[in-house]
């Protein structure tokens, strides 16, 4: 996993490190919550494998953020 000081960038790394940034419609930090919120366009999710639920609780370890993925229609 590939370390940033961005928080956003870091857990991107660390959940989805081969996927390409277009996929991500909007990435969302509250710091005061220590939450990462990211929404992924649904019209572009083959391009990628869902991330399963082991593997969101392991990066909010790493990370020492929550993290909630939801999907967007953007069409």
């Amino acid at each position: 996993m590939k370390y940033s000081k961005d928080i956003k960038e870091y857990v991107i790394n660390a959940l989805f490190p081969s996927t390409p940034p277009d996929i991500f419609y909007e990435i969302n930090y509250d710091e005061n919550l220590k939450k990462i919120s990211i929404l992924i366009d649904s019209n572009k999710t083959g391009i990628i494998l869902w991330t399963r639920a082991d593997e969101v609780a392991l990066a909010q370890k790493l990370c020492g953020v929550e993290i909630e993925i939801n999907k967007i229609n953007t069409k």
